[in-house]
């Protein structure tokens, strides 16, 4: 398995009524030898 193509989640927040959860999904960027971060939402 390449290191590389690995994505995870981290710092996960659920929102005060429970109706969503926002994580931080992270990836690497072998060209560029960079980390990758995008903010998602989840609904419930």
């Amino acid at each position: 398995m390449d290191v590389f193509e690995l994505e995870w989640a981290t710092d996960p927040q659920v929102s005060q009524d429970g109706g969503k959860i926002v994580y931080v999904r992270r990836s690497n960027d072998i060209m560029q030898d960079d980390q990758i971060s995008h903010l998602c939402e989840v609904l419930r």
